[in-house]
């Protein structure tokens, strides 16, 4: 959507570039909360040592933000697990038992849909194998993932979302305290500009600044746009990472 801005907040006001025109006027307050939350970013970005740009906008406020209900958090990150399993594996099939136990088969998206019942690729089983970078902040905003990491490295296998096959089909749906959306704010916009600084750095030769992990923001990034409803409660195949 076309973010209406007042002209001095322009060029930094809330991210427009993707998504459809809808007329939204931000009140004091909300313009208060959007800055003060890119300048808290900003100010650890300062102290990581990761380039940044002034004028990379703003992101959607609390007010204006609606998040996934707890059902699709649930749901989407076990899915995102078992296709994690599925392409590290290089073998769809105790990804399917897990997924069918549970009843999960229809949350499945499109492509994920495809990935299991094809015949696997190596490309796919890659691309797949790094789901799990994208179920973490679902799980840290279900309360089974104490706090993200920074995004330098890979989830390592021994934490708690790698166990998910592990519980009770009825226990992965009790969330242990769901985060403020607030909360859920302040990563996306911390990711999404540690997404552009890696991002920056690639398209320029360069490596990731400051030991960040492309792979691992880029499904980061992807989770929580999903989560913020980012593009308009797009599907998970349509939600993007713009910079």
């Amino acid at each position: 959507m076309i973010w209406k801005l007042p002209d001095w907040l322009s060029p930094g006001g809330p991210r427009a570039a993707a998504n459809d025109q809808v007329e939204w006027e931000p009140t004091p307050e909300d313009i208060e909360e959007m800055e003060a939350r890119k300048r808290r970013s900003i100010d650890r970005l300062i102290a990581e040592g990761v380039p940044y740009i002034e004028h990379l906008p703003t992101i959607e406020p609390a007010s204006y933000t609606t998040l996934r209900s707890r059902q699709e958090v649930v749901q989407r990150a076990f899915c995102l697990y078992a296709v994690t399993i599925a392409g590290q594996l290089k073998d769809p099939s105790k990804a399917l038992i897990e997924l069918k136990r549970r009843r999960l088969m229809p949350a499945l998206t499109p492509r994920e849909r495809g990935f299991l019942q094809r015949p696997l690729r190596e490309g796919d089983c890659v691309r797949m194998g790094w789901r799990i970078e994208a179920a973490a902040p679902l799980m840290w905003h279900l309360g089974r993932v104490r706090e993200l990491p920074r995004p330098d490295a890979p989830i390592g296998a021994g934490t708690p979302i790698y166990f998910l096959d592990q519980l009770r089909p009825e226990e992965v749906l009790e969330p242990l305290g769901e985060r403020p959306i607030a909360e859920v704010l302040d990563e996306a916009d911390l990711i999404y500009r540690y997404h552009w600084a890696a991002r920056d750095a690639m398209l320029n030769g360069r490596p990731a600044p400051a030991g960040l992990n492309l792979d691992v923001i880029q499904e980061r990034h992807h989770a929580l746009n999903w989560l913020i409803n980012y593009n308009d409660g797009a599907e998970w195949d349509d939600v993007t990472t713009d910079t």
